[in-house]
Parts: C-alpha cells; structure tokens; sequence
C-alpha cells in the first residue's frame, strides 16, 4: 500500500507490503476502511493491518479454506 499523494516522507517510509515479504500465503481479497487494510489468503488467513502504524493487529485462521470475499463494517462489529 502507499500513498496517492506525496506525503513528503521517503518512499519506503510511506509504503508496506502485505502479506510481509517471506510470509506464506497469496492474498485473494483485500477491502480498506478508514483505519484498517484487511487482507484474506488463499490459505484461510484473515489478516488485519492498522494503516497508520504499518502494523499487523490480528491473525485468524480460518479452516474452512480460501477466503474471497471481505465486507468490513464502516462503523465495527455487532
């Protein structure tokens, strides 16, 4: 991910890759909301980035197989 506009910060300062480089797993789908990437794999992982720090919030391993689709929900989860 990076950004559309130049934010003024070096370019690999302003970018990241998902999954991280050497992590296994392709990503199938991927959906953006105002604070997250959310990224599903064909290897059943669902994965959560914060988008401002870069950082992986959350795994979760899915054993039913490949996920496709991901609908995130703008104002959380009920």
């Amino acid at each position: 991910m990076h950004p559309i506009e130049d934010s003024g910060r070096e370019e690999s300062e302003a970018t990241f890759q998902v999954p991280s480089p050497g992590a296994p797993g392709n990503v199938t789908c991927m959906a953006l909301s105002a604070h997250f990437l959310i990224a599903g794999t064909a290897a059943g992982m669902l994965l959560y980035y914060q988008c401002q720090d870069k950082a992986l919030l959350n795994e979760f391993r899915h054993t039913g197989g490949a996920i496709v689709k991901v609908f995130p929900q703008p104002y959380g989860t009920r």
